[in-house]
Formats: structure tokens, C-alpha cells, sequence
């Protein structure tokens, strides 16, 4: 029993170092931790100012209305008109052609009307400009000679100069065509020629998500005859009237439509680090985004994605009556309208940098929405945002502990190995002998017959006159010894054992003997 619980002890102390030294190896002894070793801040402010010219609400004085240029025809020598023709689509178109046909309608309003055609169709490629002559000499016959013809006569008449253009652009998504009409109106006396303001038209429309501007303008210039009223040979057209004062409203506030004169805003970004730069730069876009919640959004470039180094401030116009424009055009194209749009102007800068301990390479957005409504415009108040950012590094930390519990783990392994090894030794050292079959054979009688077998070491000697009945068993003898009330006395010898049981002069005997092999 001892060595049997010995053996156990021994095995259950190895296979738990077994799986001791299993476990301690299974699991690492170093961890990896991730360390910051550099911070840095993007920050961002939208600005804007937002210029007012008219109107008791801001105390300024309102606009007041320039006359018409009029030129006395008796200096005039000819006259040159100009009309120039702008296509500004906000994608890539392939190719833009347009068909250029210039007329001048003359007449008296009610009364009658001559068309006369002073450009026949011209096909053009891309932006152009055509130049032609207004004559007043043949005006002025053609004019005498139908007031002769209809018996009507007026002081003065009206000649109305017409551009038509057809566009046709090649986009990605089909071919677009557009039609522009422009007139400018002059109107000619016995003596003077006036000419009406305003040579500028724009117009704006869209296809197929592509949004585009055309822009027409008219120019001319009067060669004049020798005199000495003007101090120059030729006259153009006069520079348009500056607005009047104008006044930049704080931020924040709400402003009516009506009032504007115009509106500047800018965008400011800054990049603070821990630690030194090398070779940092930021590419900057910034766009404005015109949406009717649900129905549809459009994009246009304020700022085209340019590169800046360092701290940088970019400005930029915000073209509200070309928005107004573009809103009037979709409304009238999907029959349907907002009383207000979301206007957001986005800000998006891409970052890079080198640092010592890694690349910078990030992305940051800032928005400003806006309302832009039929009669006022509002914008956010929240004009800076900020966004963090850190660099780490992966540092390699030993686990405590784990180093020494592989050791003693390994140390628990190599004891339990030699203590198996004692144990094995020393039980094969003791092992007894195999029993025989005689003596397994006296173990088992012994244990059974343990009341009636008594061990001798030597039995008495049979005389001449004592009669030896041998048996063919143990139990046969046993049986015996139980009916003559006598004990079974035992005898053991190497390779024999005697039984035998002793009643006076008779005497019973079993001996069993190991058989030969």
C-alpha cells in the first residue's frame, strides 16, 4: 500500500509540474504598452463680414441713381461695339461651342420696327468676343426714310441691340444646350445718342446635376471727330458708379437681403506641436454647400485646394446674388421652391508634417451653416473648432514575475523528475519474488482454514505402528480434521508444504509439492 500511494505521489507531483511548466510558457513575459510621445492641435475660425449700403435701418444714406452717358452725334465718327460671351460650368466639360447672332431692332415703340442684322450666325469655341459697327449715318436715313413712308414722325428713337447665343456643351452625362439673350437699348435724337446702363448680364442653369453660369457683356467705343470738347479721341462707356458708403454688421446678427451690398468671409487654420517640424504643409479647399433639405444639394468652390505652409488665413468672396439666381433657376426647372436653404460654407484641410518620432498625416473639417431665406440671411455662431491628436509609440515592458515562475516552474519539474526517478528505483530494488503456485496455494488455505491450520516447524515423526492416510486435497483434509475435532497442523519447506491432522494411531497427511516445469 505504501508504494502504491508513493507511486500516486509521484505522478501527480509530475503532471503538476507538467502543466506548471506548460502554463508559465504558454503565457508571454513581456507586454506590449502604447506610450504618447507627441500632441498636437488643429484649429480652425470661419470669419466673415457682411457690407450693407443702403437703407435708414443702418442710417445710410440711399443709392442715388447715375443718368444715362449721352454723346452729342455731330463728334462722332463711328462707334465699335463688343459683346463677350462667358460659359462657367462648376464640372469638366469636353468641348463648348456656341452659334452668335447680333441684330438691332429700330423703332418707335407702337408705331413701327426694323430688324437689321448686325453679326450674321457665327459659330465660336469656347469664350469669345465679336466686334462690330453701329452706323448712325445709315441709321439715321433708314429712319428718316420709314418716317417719310408711314407719315409718322418722333423726336427720338429707340435702337435696341440684341445678342443671341446657342450653347451646346459636351458633358459626362449627355450633351447640354442652352439659349442667352442679351440687349442693351440706345436711343437716337436729331442730336444726341444715349446709351442705357447695365452691359452686364448673368444667368445661371443646370443639367444633369451640372450647374453652369453664362455671362454676356456688352462694350463699345466712340471714335470722335476733331474738337475740342473732349480731351481724347475716344470714349468708352463710364465706370460704373460706386455704391455708396457701405458698413460691415458684427457677426451673428440677421441680415435683410435687401441691404446687402456684398459679402467677404475667410477661413484661418493653425497646427500646434510639441515638438519641431520638418517639411509640414497643408492643402487647404474650402466650399460653400446650397441645400433644400431632402430635395437637392449643390456644391461650388469658394477656395480651389491650394497648399499652404504654416499658419494660414485664406479669403474669399461670397456671391449671394448668384445663389439667389441659381434658386430662382431650379425652382422655375422642378416647379418647386423653399422658403429658406441651408447655405454651409466647409473648410477641409489636409495636414502633413514630419516630426522625430513619426509622420503627421491628418484630416481636418469645419463647417459654418447659414440659412439663406427669400428675405434674410443668418449664420451660425459657433465660428472655431479644434481637434486633438497625439503620436504613439509601442514600448516592450516585462511582465513581472514571469521570468522567475518559468525558472521555478522548470525547477519543480526537474525535482519532480528526480523524486519519480528514487521512487521507481527503489520499488523495482524491493519488489518481492513471484509466488509459486504452492505457496499462493498455502496463502489461501491459510487465510481460509485460518481457524483450523496451525503452522509447525516440524511435524511429529510417524512410528512403525501409526497408519498414514495420505488425501487427494487440502479441503479433504480440512474435513476430516473437522469431523475429529483435531487441528491441521502445517509444515513448510521450499517447494513443499505438509498437512496433516493426527487422531491417535491414525494419521491423516496432504502434502502439496511444486510441480516440475
Amino acid at each position: 500500500m505504501k508504494k502504491i500511494l508513493s507511486l500516486g505521489l509521484v505522478s501527480f507531483l509530475l503532471m503538476g509540474s507538467i502543466f506548471g511548466v506548460w502554463w508559465t510558457f504558454s503565457h508571454p513575459t513581456e507586454s506590449q504598452e502604447s506610450a504618447t510621445v507627441v500632441n498636437y492641435r488643429h484649429s480652425g475660425e470661419f470669419d466673415y463680414q457682411v457690407y450693407v449700403n443702403s437703407g435708414s435701418l443702418y442710417g445710410l444714406p440711399s443709392e442715388l441713381e447715375e443718368p444715362n452717358p449721352t454723346y452729342p452725334t455731330k463728334l462722332i465718327d463711328s462707334i465699335d461695339v463688343f459683346f463677350s460671351y462667358e460659359f462657367v460650368p462648376d464640372k469638366e466639360v469636353t468641348k463648348v461651342t456656341e452659334v452668335v447672332e447680333v441684330t438691332a431692332v429700330v423703332g418707335n415703340p407702337g408705331s413701327w420696327q426694323k430688324e437689321l442684322k448686325l453679326v450674321p450666325e457665327t459659330t465660336e469655341t469656347g469664350d469669345f468676343t465679336v466686334k462690330f459697327s453701329l452706323d448712325l449715318e445709315e441709321l439715321k436715313e433708314l429712319i428718316d426714310t420709314i418716317e417719310e413712308e408711314t407719315g409718322t414722325y418722333s423726336a427720338s428713337t429707340d435702337v435696341t441691340i440684341k445678342a443671341d447665343v446657342h450653347v451646346v456643351a459636351q458633358t459626362g452625362s449627355g450633351e447640354l444646350e442652352d439659349d442667352f439673350v442679351q440687349t442693351i437699348k440706345t436711343t437716337l435724337t436729331s442730336t444726341t445718342l444715349e446709351w442705357e446702363q447695365g452691359l452686364s448680364l448673368s444667368r445661371t442653369g443646370s443639367y444633369n446635376g451640372l450647374s453652369y453660369l453664362q455671362r454676356g457683356d456688352f462694350d463699345y467705343a466712340i471714335h470722335l471727330k476733331p474738337n475740342t470738347v473732349y480731351e481724347t479721341t475716344t470714349l468708352t462707356p463710364p465706370t460704373p458708379a460706386t455704391s455708396g458708403p457701405t458698413l460691415a454688421l458684427p457677426t451673428g446678427q440677421v441680415y435683410f437681403c435687401q441691404t446687402i451690398d456684398h459679402m467677404e468671409a475667410a477661413f484661418s487654420y493653425g497646427f500646434d506641436c510639441e515638438q519641431p517640424l520638418n517639411r509640414a504643409q497643408a492643402e487647404v479647399e474650402v466650399t460653400a454647400v446650397l441645400e433644400y433639405p431632402g430635395i437637392w444639394s449643390k456644391t461650388f468652390v469658394l477656395v480651389p485646394r491650394m497648399t499652404k505652409t504654416g499658419d494660414f488665413t485664406v479669403t474669399f468672396p461670397v456671391d449671394l446674388d448668384y445663389l439667389y439666381q441659381l434658386t430662382d433657376t431650379i425652382r422655375e426647372e422642378i416647379g418647386m421652391g423653399s422658403a429658406s436653404y441651408n447655405l454651409t460654407l466647409e473648410a477641409n484641410v489636409h495636414m502633413v508634417a514630419q516630426t522625430d518620432h513619426g509622420a503627421i498625416d491628418e484630416f481636418f473639417s469645419q463647417s459654418l451653416p447659414g440659412t439663406l431665406g427669400a428675405k434674410t440671411l443668418a449664420w451660425g455662431s459657433d465660428l472655431t473648432e479644434s481637434q486633438s491628436g497625439s503620436i504613439e509609440e509601442t514600448e516592450t515592458v516585462p511582465i513581472p514575475g514571469a521570468v522567475p515562475a518559468r525558472a521555478g516552474s522548470v525547477a519543480g519539474l526537474l525535482l519532480a523528475v528526480l523524486v519519480g526517478s528514487y521512487v521507481v528505483r527503489n520499488h523495482k530494488r524491493v519488489k518481492p519474488t513471484p509466488l509459486t503456485a504452492v505457496e499462493l496455494e498455502a496463502q489461501r488455505a491459510k487465510k481460509k482454514h485460518k481457524d483450523v491450520i496451525v503452522d509447525v516447524e516440524e511435524l511429529p515423526e510417524a512410528e512403525a505402528e501409526v497408519t498414514v492416510i495420505s488425501l487427494g486435497s487440502l479441503d479433504e483434509l480440512v474435513k476430516a480434521a473437522d469431523a475429529l475435532l483435531k487441528p491441521v497442523l502445517h509444515k513448510a519447506q521450499a517447494e513443499k508444504h505438509t498437512y496433516c491432522v493426527i487422531d491417535g494411531l491414525t494419521r491423516y497427511e496432504y502434502v502439496s509439492l511444486e510441480k516440475p516445469e
